[in-house]
């Protein structure tokens, strides 16, 4: 059943700038309201994510299996009233995990949450990876660039090396996941090119131009990045946030549209073009043409859904 949400906010959020205080204490109470509206979704997150290369995929070209790092990160509160200087913002979220992805479905499932190799022992490593689709079965290892035992020399500690040593002995090998997606463990190789018994291992890399569409199509939600979960608010002022143009980092843009206005009924939907479309009519120039270009591709896609 597709999610039903209060849209009078909407009603109150078109034409901001022409609300007549009856007094000086009601204005100062609309502005600090506006202004903890405005500034909570517009600066509060941002969101992004991205895979490593290479990502690969199996010999019918249908499956892919690809590294990907996503996070989510909380700025400091802005208001009027209170600006601390020297106040910092936080990390809420930070996933690097193995991925896969079917093309036809774009279904993707996290196959393993590798957040103990991307601990802040290992942040600024840079990781190989290599995977292979064999029999029914998928073989990856991940691995940093410069070698597991040159990581070794970070530990400062006997309580570091015991920690690296066992990402080592649970990471150090090629592992295995079958069709199920179940995890396996160690496959018990020690080389790609035993799975082949010899023969030359193919090519099996994601073209990099394929794989950044692929890469924009991804559901935000398997990526962890959840806007109802990393930064609960109420959804009508997600939803507002972005059909006026408060909310301008893309991808938490693109997480409230899947989320959140996607499941809405048709007439809902169409309540928001709409009130798009009056509140382009509100502005002036060059404030209208902004935004006519920056929501383009919004007001595009809510038509798509209601055709």
């Amino acid at each position: 059943m597709a999610n039903s949400y209060n849209l009078n906010i909407f009603a109150m959020s078109i034409r901001p700038t022409k609300i007549r205080p009856v007094t000086l204490a009601s204005l100062t109470i609309l502005t600090l309201s506006v202004l903890s509206l405005t500034s909570c979704l517009t600066n509060s997150i941002t969101m992004s994510y991205d895979t490593l290369h290479p990502a690969v995929w199996n010999e019918e070209q249908s499956e892919v299996l690809f590294l990907a790092r996503s996070s989510t990160f909380r700025h400091r509160k802005t208001y009027l009233v209170s600006n601390p200087k020297g106040a910092r913002g936080r990390t809420i979220m930070e996933d690097f995990g193995l991925y896969h992805l079917d093309i036809s479905s774009n279904e993707v499932n996290r196959v393993e949450l590798l957040e103990e190799v991307e601990g802040f022992r290992f942040r600024g490593i840079l990781w190989d990876f290599q995977a292979l689709f064999k029999d029914s079965l998928i073989y990856y290892r991940v691995n940093p660039r410069s070698g597991w035992d040159h990581l070794l020399t970070r530990a400062r500690s006997r309580r570091d090396t015991l920690f690296m040593q066992g990402i080592i002995e649970k990471y150090g090998g090629i592992r295995v996941i079958d069709s199920d997606l179940n995890n396996l463990g160690l496959s018990g190789h020690t080389d790609f090119s035993e799975i082949y018994h010899g023969d030359s291992i193919p090519d099996n890399t994601v073209p990099a131009p394929l794989m950044r569409d692929l890469r924009n199509n991804i559901p935000l939600e398997s990526l962890g990045l959840v806007v109802m979960e990393v930064f609960p608010r109420d959804p009508d002022q997600y939803i507002s946030g972005v059909i006026f143009g408060r909310i301008r980092c893309s991808v938490v843009r693109r997480a409230v549209f899947e989320q959140l206005i996607k499941p809405m009924e048709p007439e809902e939907i169409q309540f928001l073009i709409e009130k798009m479309d009056e509140y382009r009519e509100s502005l002036e120039e060059p404030n209208k043409a902004f935004y006519t270009r920056f929501s383009e591709s919004l007001y595009d896609s809510l038509q798509a859904l209601i055709r």
